[in-house]
């Protein structure tokens, strides 16, 4: 994880090295190990890129931000790029000279040899860069499939700015903190603001997939360079699908070890991260990388035991975090300090009890994090084929009449619980139900907590996905998920 910041010189900005210095002091703990900071003279003005990093793969050389010999090229990169090295390896066959071990350095050859969509549709990793040509006077902002890290920017009708953090660019004397309350209303319906909006309204998110171009004064429109589950007709064998499955992940599982630092698990009881230590195991590290859990006093909550025995099994040292009251009070301070935006998520309080006791034992961790949303994990998808039968018929009264038969618990997963989620999509048509079960509660009581929330927020949202074709429900669903979180 680190940290990236930027902007394009303004008259407003009277002192740029200390602007660039206060914005990257809002992402120092992304990027604790070191901090870097260069300025170029393009033919429409100056661009200042900041870079704090935290130093995974090169620890002696990967200093950022980072460009080629001329300077004509400059990257700020947050993340990995996991297939780096055969990246390189076609590039130094193409006559590119690295001057360092790098990742980033990818970027920086890699646009001078393919431009900026051909190096995009050929990385995988997670990432978020800014990437400035000055012989084009053009900026590149461009992130990951998934969105798994951050980028935010903000246009003037002079300059533009960008950064992994909110906080980084309300520092600029131009930029507004004006509320997005049309946003804040979607962020009350999903329990989070999804790209490309955000809280304020002068800043957005640039979504996952997405690059952008800025060309002297000009912001081009958002393109995507990346279709997720850009589908494969299934017509083999489910054993077939089975083995390319178990090859793909462990390829992946692979390259993500790549690293010259120590490592760890994030494990669960979960199919997710129970898969991906099964492939680290088969790769041979179990030795040299432990596996954390954090474990609840509620039962149903609580998987540590199996993780536990999960982790006994493949050999693997294993850590377990117990998550009590008192922990929750005590990160719910850093949990509101962190948060830019208003997020519901109530993982968000174990899964930072989580990261400290990883930090303590390594940089980085591996998880299971994307697994539901592309396996279907998560309990709409069998509830989007019980709608096929149930979905037109005349059934709501009496399954509610049912329901309340039910005892009522707050365990995880209580069956009284889910089965009102259910009834909630029951008569409505197949999209109109999937948005029922996904929405924090029904649009009547978001109405009544939230002044001026009425139903074309609903229509706002579907607008975030109104361009993904898919007949398959499952399909449709998993890309919904994908884009929306």
């Amino acid at each position: 994880m680190c940290g990236i910041a930027g902007f394009r010189q303004s008259p407003e900005i009277d002192n740029p090295g200390a602007l660039i210095e206060s914005m990257l002091s809002k992402v120092e703990r992304r990027g604790p190990d070191d901090s870097g900071y260069m300025h170029f003279n393009c033919g429409s003005g100056i661009w200042h890129f900041g870079h704090r990093r935290l130093a995974v793969i090169d620890l002696d050389s990967g200093h950022q931000p980072m460009t080629d010999q001329d300077k004509n090229v400059a990257v700020a990169n947050n993340g990995e790029i996991y297939n780096y090295k055969s990246l390189r390896q076609r590039l130094e066959q193409k006559g590119h000279k690295f001057s360092t071990h790098s990742d980033t350095e990818v970027l920086v050859c890699g646009y001078q040899e393919w431009g900026i969509e051909k190096l995009l549709e050929q990385m995988q990793g997670m990432f978020a860069f800014a990437l400035l040509d000055r012989q084009r006077d053009t900026l590149y902002l461009a992130r990951d499939p998934y969105g798994q890290k951050p980028l935010y920017y903000t246009c003037a009708a002079d300059s533009l700015a960008f950064s992994s953090s909110i906080r980084a660019l309300l520092e600029i004397p131009w930029v507004s903190s004006e509320i997005d309350r049309e946003a804040l209303k979607i962020g009350v319906a999903l329990r989070h603001i999804p790209a490309p909006f955000t809280a304020y309204r002068s800043i957005r998110k640039l979504p996952p997939g997405t690059y952008v171009r800025f060309y002297r004064n000009e912001l081009s429109e958002i393109k995507h360079w990346y279709q997720a589950l850009a589908g494969e007709e299934v017509t083999d064998s489910p054993e077939h699908w089975v083995e390319k499955v178990h090859d793909r992940l462990l390829s992946c599982v692979n390259e993500c070890l790549v690293s010259d630092v120590p490592m760890t698990i994030m494990l669960s009881s979960g199919l997710d991260s129970s898969l991906v230590t099964a492939m680290v195991a088969e790769a041979g590290k179990t030795k040299e990388i432990p596996a954390v859990t954090v474990a609840f006093k509620e039962r149903s909550y609580d998987e540590s035991t199996e993780a536990a025995d999960l982790a006994a099994r493949f050999g693997l040292e294993h850590i377990r975090i117990l998550l009590s009251e008192e922990t929750v009070a005590e990160v719910l301070e850093t949990a509101l300090a962190i948060q830019e935006e208003p997020f519901a998520d109530p993982s968000l309080l174990p899964s930072i009890v989580l990261s400290r006791a990883v930090r303590q034992h390594a940089k980085v961790a591996l998880g299971g994090d994307g697994g539901d949303e592309l396996f279907g994990g998560y309990p709409t998808f069998p509830a989007i084929r019980l709608h096929r039968y149930l979905g037109k018929l005349p059934v709501r009264t009496l399954l509610n009449n049912l329901v309340r038969l039910l005892p009522v618990s707050h365990k995880r997963y209580a069956a009284r619980y889910r089965a009102r989620r259910f009834i909630r999509g029951v008569g409505l048509p197949r999209e109109k139900a999937f948005w029922a079960w996904l929405l924090t509660s029904d649009q009547e009581m978001l109405s009544s907590i939230m002044i001026g929330y009425g139903p074309e927020i609903y229509g706002k949202i579907h607008d975030l996905v109104a361009d993904i074709r898919e007949e398959d429900p499952v399909r449709l669903m998993s890309l919904q998920y994908i884009r929306l979180f």
